[in-house]
């Protein structure tokens, strides 16, 4: 009964997680916000698919996204 919390930009390791959650960092002239949004699972497999293949998602990479979660 444990519980990790794992920060990363690795998307074989993010696919281990159970759940995701996006960690989105917004800048004002005089602070900094940030705010965790939890995934869904349509958003898991895209989210992984864009730490896999940059900015334009290709259908390989949503592939391999939908692999490492193993769905």
């Amino acid at each position: 009964h444990m519980q990790v919390l794992c920060i990363t930009h690795l998307p074989q390791v993010a696919g281990k997680a159970n759940d995701h959650l996006k960690v989105i960092k917004q800048e004002t002239s005089d602070s900094t916000a940030s705010t965790l949004i939890r995934l869904d699972h349509k958003q898991r497999i895209e989210e992984l698919a864009h730490m896999l293949s940059g900015e334009e998602v290709s259908k390989a990479a949503l592939n391999n996204a939908r692999e490492l979660l193993q769905v």
